[in-house]
């Protein structure tokens, strides 16, 4: 038996290594499963530290109640209505649905949003909201020439319910 051991080969040698590797490999993952719940202690504080800070940019604050004396605004449209050229410029064009939905809180702004419906119309008892500005809302859909009314209107009506529900989550 000794002689086998003796006369074993590269590979033989290799194959009796391995089982000692892969209780160190082993030994590596059971050190790093105990350092997890110290991890996540160190998510959860940055979390809640980030949740106290104020945001960095946002969309309300940036495009609206810009610190410039005077933006230059572009008109949307055949309309009145007018917007931060700036802004309209970082808007997300990726796809329609997003470019809406950024287009509509640069035009209304997401307290308008949250509590107004494109109609106006109440739905559930009790929830009556004020239709949105029906020159914004035209101006807001001219810009997709190509696409159905419909289609952008099923946005910005999806668009006024996420920011209600976001509105009443921050309550």
């Amino acid at each position: 038996m000794q002689d086998l051991c003796q006369g074993e080969s590269e590979e033989e040698s290799v194959l009796m290594d391995q089982p000692r590797s892969s209780v160190g490999m082993q030994q590596e993952v059971m050190d790093a499963l105990k350092e997890i719940p110290a991890l996540v202690k160190c998510v959860k504080d940055l979390i809640t530290t980030l949740k106290r800070m104020p945001p960095v940019m946002d969309t309300d604050s940036t495009c609206s109640g810009s610190s410039s004396p005077a933006p230059e605004m572009i008109s949307l449209g055949n309309t009145g209505v007018q917007v931060s050229k700036t802004c309209f410029k970082r808007l997300n064009r990726t796809r329609m649905s997003l470019f809406t939905q950024d287009l509509a809180v640069l035009i209304f702004g997401r307290d308008v949003l949250a509590s107004s419906t494109l109609t106006g119309k109440p739905g559930l008892p009790g929830t009556a909201k004020e239709q949105l500005n029906p020159e914004k809302l035209s101006a807001l859909i001219a810009e997709f020439p190509g696409t159905n009314v419909s289609d952008v209107r099923a946005v910005i009506r999806r668009k006024c319910n996420n920011e209600n529900f976001v509105s009443k989550k921050k309550q």
